[in-house]
């Protein structure tokens, strides 16, 4: 098994938890694998940090051997409530900013698989709990730089409709076959086989 990372941090902590696997420092669109090498590709909770998922879908389809499965997870937007968005980082100077996210479209995701070859085998999306925000859950001082899911504890009937009915997660089983859409006169693509 292999797993990859841009982040030290994560790529330590996944080794710590999964002693046997071998991680490297990698980007999603350059993974250092050798084509149709993996039996199955797992990302979770990473797309949301590109802001096109087409080329991430190109080196799945890649790396996949044909029949090979991609799972994907990842948010609906952004995870309301949680403490752990947006994400805040500091810099040495005392500075901070914000991880940039994108929430992409079940419709970005569809059209990205389809052209590189994969078919929707699944695709849920559960939904986040109910209510978000907790009876007894207290506001916090969002801080400086503001956190600002912190502040949603401060109206809470606001906060919970809101959120309710929306899904937290979207969750992909994707398998490759080999079919690819190509671009056609009309725009809409043209079915074509892939060797």
């Amino acid at each position: 098994m292999h797993g990859f990372d841009l982040s030290p941090g994560m790529l330590a902590r996944a080794r710590r938890n999964v002693p046997g696997a071998t991680f490297a420092r990698a980007r999603y669109t350059a993974l250092p694998l050798a084509d149709g090498s993996a039996d199955h590709m797992v990302c979770t909770l990473a797309l949301s940090h590109a802001e096109h998922v087409g080329p991430f879908f190109a080196e799945a389809a890649r790396v996949l051997r044909p029949g090979g499965h991609l799972l994907i997870a990842d948010t609906r937007g952004h995870f309301l409530g949680s403490p752990l968005y947006p994400i805040v980082k500091h810099d040495r100077r005392g500075g901070y900013g914000y991880v940039r996210n994108w929430c992409h479209p079940t419709g970005d995701y569809v059209r990205a698989s389809i052209e590189h070859g994969f078919a929707i085998r699944a695709c849920e999306e559960p939904q986040r709990p109910r209510p978000t925000v907790l009876p007894g859950e207290t506001p916090e001082d969002p801080g400086v730089p503001p956190d600002v899911w912190l502040l949603h504890p401060w109206v809470p009937a606001a906060a919970n409709a809101a959120r309710d009915g929306h899904p937290a997660l979207i969750v992909w089983d994707l398998e490759l076959t080999g079919a690819t859409r190509s671009p056609g006169a009309d725009g809409r693509g043209t079915a074509a086989a892939t060797v």
